[in-house]
C-alpha cells in the first residue's frame, strides 16, 4: 500500500511539473523568476518521492550503498535541478514569445559544462574508490543498517569505521566551496529571469570564469585524493585478510 501511495506521489510531482510549465506558458506569471522557482521546487518534489520510493526517506537518493547519505551525490543533484529547472523554464519562456522552432537553441557555458563533468567524476570516483578499500578489507568502511539511520552530519564525517565520528576537512572544505558557488550561480540564474522582460529570449546560461572552474577542480581533486589517501588501522585490515589455517595436518612428503 505505501509503494501504491508513493508511485502516486511521483505521479502526482511529475503533474505539478507539467502544470506548473503550463500556467507559465498561458503568462499567468508577472516574472519567469516565479516560474523559475515553481519548476525548481516541482523536479526537488519529484526526486524527492523517487529517493521515497527507493529508501523510504525523501533525501533518499543521496543515500549511498552503505546508508550515508553522500557528499558527491548532494553535489551532483544539487547542479542537476538548477540548470534543468533554469533550462526548462528559459525554453517554456522562449515558447512564450514565439520562438518555438529555436526554443532549446540555448547556450550552455563551457566552462559550466566543465564544473558538471567534474561532479560527475566525483560521483563515480568516489563510490570506486570505497569499493576498492572495502574488497581489501570489509571491516573498513563505515556503514548503517539501513537508509533511515543515515544522518546529514555524514556529509562532514570520514568514511572509515575509525573515522566515522570524527570531521573531515577535506569534506568540509568540498562543502562550503559548492555552497558558495553553486548559491552564486543561482543567484545568478534569478538575475537572468528577472532582467529578461517578457519580450526578451533567453539564449545563455550566466557565464562562470576560468578561476571558479580551477576552484572547484582543485576542490574535487583533494576531496578523492583524501578518500584514496585514507587507510584502516592495521587492526581493521587484518579483519579482511584470511587467515590461514594453522590446524590443519602438513601433507606427507612424497614417497612416505
Amino acid at each position: 500500500m505505501a509503494s501504491k501511495l508513493t508511485i502516486s506521489s511521483i505521479a502526482t510531482s511529475a503533474l505539478v511539473v507539467a502544470v506548473g510549465n503550463t500556467i507559465f506558458v498561458t503568462g499567468r506569471f508577472s516574472t519567469d523568476l516565479a516560474a523559475w522557482i515553481i519548476d525548481l521546487a516541482c523536479i526537488c518534489l519529484l526526486i524527492g518521492c523517487i529517493g521515497k520510493a527507493i529508501n523510504d526517506r525523501w533525501s533518499g537518493v543521496l543515500v549511498s550503498p552503505r546508508n550515508r547519505i553522500s557528499l558527491s551525490k548532494l553535489q551532483m543533484t544539487a547542479w542537476t535541478v538548477l540548470v534543468l529547472s533554469a533550462l526548462v523554464t528559459a525554453a517554456a519562456h522562449n515558447l512564450l514569445i514565439g520562438d518555438g522552432a529555436n526554443a532549446l537553441d540555448i547556450v550552455i557555458d563551457p566552462n559550466l559544462l566543465i564544473v558538471m563533468g567534474i561532479s560527475t567524476t566525483s560521483l563515480v570516483a568516489s563510490p570506486a574508490i570505497l569499493s576498492l578499500k572495502e574488497a581489501g578489507s570489509p571491516a573498513a568502511l563505515a556503514r548503517r543498517a539501513a537508509a533511515e539511520d543515515a544522518s546529514w552530519l555524514d556529509l562532514f564525517r570520514g568514511d572509515l569505521a575509525e573515522t566515522a565520528d570524527t570531521p573531515d576537512l577535506s569534506k568540509i572544505q568540498q562543502f562550503l566551496v559548492s555552497l558558495v558557488v553553486i548559491g552564486t550561480y543561482a543567484i545568478l540564474i534569478g538575475a537572468e529571469f528577472i532582467s529578461l522582460g517578457r519580450a526578451g529570449r533567453f539564449a545563455n546560461f550566466p557565464a562562470l570564469s576560468d578561476q571558479v572552474v580551477w576552484l572547484i577542480g582543485i576542490s574535487h581533486a583533494g576531496y578523492i585524493a583524501s578518500k584514496a589517501a585514507q587507510t584502516p588501522s592495521p587492526a581493521l585490515a587484518r579483519m579482511g585478510t584470511p587467515r590461514p589455517n594453522l590446524s590443519a595436518p602438513e601433507p606427507n612428503p612424497p614417497g612416505s
